[in-house]
């Protein structure tokens, strides 16, 4: 499966999604961090066993939207 098929074709709108999950994450206190995460864990992978700490979190978001605006897709099998 390529990358526009897994999305739907609509990147602008997953590039939209990464900056506003990246913005609130940068914004929520560290404590609260964890119950932010649960609330927000179905939009990027509901099967993360162990949750990421706020830093890994945005680290993986700056990831994601540099090889997007990059131009490298991901490829999912």
């Amino acid at each position: 499966m390529d990358f526009n098929s897994y999305y739907g074709g609509n990147e602008a709108e997953l590039k939209i999604i990464i900056e506003q999950l990246l913005l609130e994450a940068r914004n929520v206190d560290e404590e609260n961090f964890g119950k932010w995460y649960e609330k927000k864990r179905r939009v990027f992978n509901i099967g993360v066993k162990k949750a990421p700490t706020k830093e890994e979190f945005i680290k993986y978001l700056n990831c994601a939207l540099s090889l997007h605006l990059s131009g490298n897709k991901p490829y999912f099998s």
